[in-house]
């Protein structure tokens, strides 16, 4: 009797061993699993563009962008706003394409007038948190002493997730000499780029 108790104790053991172990094998796996989708708007390599009431925003949703161009630390800038539309959302990188992609702008601080234009196509929301406007920009710095033309021709930086896509980020023009006059001492500069992408139904921001 005491053979046949210690016989089936001892077979088991193992038996439940494996049942502990299929155990805390499961229970690894979900919890990576869980690690592995990333926070806010990035679910998986792909980036959700939502509203924070509304949840995630359409193919085909007509989209306001509202932006601003400015030297960088001059403190004045100026805009306009473009409507666009969302061709793709929930990608590793989504886009908002935009028909009518001319933008300009014009505004004058004490002793400069500035005027900034580009004709966009594309914006690109990336899931590594990188922003990216299809669109050289041409920017105009008008002073007493002459007028200084610069082309920016990339135009991206950095954008939040999770976050709101109201931000700015800084881009560098490089000088233009024939379409410049005068005397032009810095040979790049620097802009900052405000933008704002909101929902045209809502007047929602949109959120990552």
């Amino acid at each position: 009797m005491s053979l046949g108790r210690s016989g089936s104790s001892t077979s088991a053991r193992p038996a439940a061993s494996c049942r502990r172990g299929l155990l805390a094998v499961v229970c690894l796996v979900a919890l990576l699993a869980a690690g592995a989708t990333p926070a806010g708007g990035a679910s998986g390599n792909g980036l959700v563009l939502k509203t924070k009431n509304g949840g995630p925003v359409s193919a085909g949703a007509p989209i306001t962008l509202a932006i601003e161009v400015g030297p960088e630390g001059e403190g004045f800038s100026c805009g306009q706003e473009l409507g666009g539309t969302v061709a793709v959302n929930g990608k590793p990188k989504d886009k908002v394409t935009f028909p009518s992609g001319e933008l300009h702008g014009s505004c004058t601080s004490e002793t400069t007038k500035f005027k900034w234009s580009a004709a966009l196509a594309t914006i690109e929301l990336s899931s590594k948190g990188k922003i990216i406007l299809r669109a050289r920009a041409t920017a105009k710095l008008i002073e007493p002493t002459g007028s200084c033309t610069y082309e920016v021709k990339k135009i991206s930086g950095p954008m939040p997730i999770p976050g709101q896509l109201s931000f700015s980020f800084g881009a560098t023009g490089k000088l233009n000499k024939p379409l410049s006059q005068g005397t032009c001492e810095e040979k790049t500069l620097r802009f900052t780029f405000s933008v704002v992408l909101t929902k045209t139904e809502t007047k929602e921001v949109l959120e990552t």
